[in-house]
């Protein structure tokens, strides 16, 4: 097996938590490993999540691993905890919620298990199995979500007490190779010969409280997304348009959900068009809170699709034509997608030749407005 001198060092970059950095450090022609851990969101707020990613690489084939990650359950919880490594007969997750105890994880860290969860993978190849000459791949990932009411920072890190060594037999993390060649055959060797230099930075988490109103649909910062007036019927439920999104584009990526307000949004096919799209006019995006109940339905608008199909072709440029020569569009939600130019409201529905004439243009490369009414 090829030997090398690597230097080893382990980030951790967190989201609401840290972004911290634990080093192996390898003396020369020594089998060697690296693990980072990685945020894919740097800053939460309370209800919100950011996933995190464990990453081994190492210079030998594994036949075993264990790696424990901690994180602080006072602010934090984890859910979605998967292992990701694939050719292990074993390849599995335990949390501190899922573990029949947790005593050994937390043996000789020196963390209570009062303010510290973890979360620990573990990989096992069978007999015979032949392995890689090295890993360098994704091993775990899981969400963490910030907790209601807290503030200040948190942390997830691996640590030098969790390290397996002769001196410390008990420790989960831990890195086997095979006695022999890459293939499973014996006890696989501890690689003993590494020392982590724990390290974390830490990042703030903004204290809120999570609304118990109604969730609401809000425009994406950024975006050109819209979400027009409303009107609200006998039942409380919220009834409006939204736009500004450009033909082709997903609807979904416009729009989310006011900061600390939770529920979800499904989206639903326009019934203008058989395509089954959720991205052209007349497709519907609902509102529900935690409850399952409707609390608001908006309207898709793509303006100058008339036809609901998500494009605008020459189908719509013909639809429009006609119309202005009496052929009359007939839904409500395709008079409003087809007042595309110099509109004035979603209430104007003046179709004109210039209204056709834009469409037409944007099949020949023309970029058409997202939203008129902004003129």
């Amino acid at each position: 097996m090829k030997k090398r001198k690597i230097l080893i060092s382990v980030i951790i970059a967190l989201a609401v938590i840290v972004t911290g950095t634990v080093g192996i450090i390898a003396v020369a022609n020594t089998k060697t490993a690296e693990i980072s851990i990685s945020a894919d969101v740097t800053e939460l707020k309370a209800g919100e999540s950011a996933t995190i990613t464990v990453k081994a690489e190492t210079n030998f084939a594994v036949a075993t691993m264990s790696v424990p990650v901690f994180y602080d359950s006072s602010k934090l919880t984890v859910s979605n905890a998967t292992a990701t490594l694939e050719g292990y007969s074993v390849a599995a997750v335990t949390t501190d919620e899922t573990a029949a105890s947790t005593d050994k994880i937390f043996n000789g860290t020196g963390l209570s298990s009062s303010d510290w969860g973890f979360v620990l993978v573990t990989y096992i190849a069978s007999a015979g199995t032949q392995l890689a000459e090295s890993v360098d791949s994704a091993v775990l990932t899981f969400t963490v979500t910030a907790k209601e009411n807290v503030s200040g920072t948190a942390l997830v890190k691996c640590i030098e007490a969790s390290l397996k060594t002769d001196d410390n037999t008990a420790g989960v993390l831990y890195f086997g190779s095979p006695a022999t060649g890459t293939t499973v055959n014996s006890v696989p060797e501890n690689i003993e010969n590494i020392t982590l230099t724990n390290a974390s930075e830490t990042i703030t988490i903004t204290a809120g409280e999570i609304s118990n109103a109604d969730p609401e649909l809000i425009a994406v910062s950024g975006t050109t997304g819209v979400v027009g007036e409303t009107t609200v019927d006998e039942n409380g439920v919220k009834a409006g348009y939204i736009y500004g999104v450009t033909a082709g584009d997903n609807a979904a990526d416009y729009f989310t959900l006011a900061d600390l307000t939770t529920g979800t949004v499904e989206w639903t096919a326009s019934t203008l068009s058989d395509t089954g799209t959720v991205n052209g006019t007349g497709a519907t995006a609902t509102v529900k809170n935690n409850n399952g109940d409707t609390v608001a339905v908006y309207t898709l608008i793509i303006f100058g699709d008339v036809n609901g199909d998500g494009k605008i072709s020459a189908d719509d440029y013909d639809t429009i034509k006609s119309h202005t020569l009496g052929v009359s569009i007939e839904e409500e939600i395709a008079l409003i997608a087809a007042d595309c130019e110099d509109a004035t409201s979603i209430e104007s529905h003046t179709i004109t030749a210039g209204d056709y004439e834009a469409v037409k243009n944007s099949t020949l490369g023309v970029a058409l407005t997202v939203n008129p009414y902004a003129n």
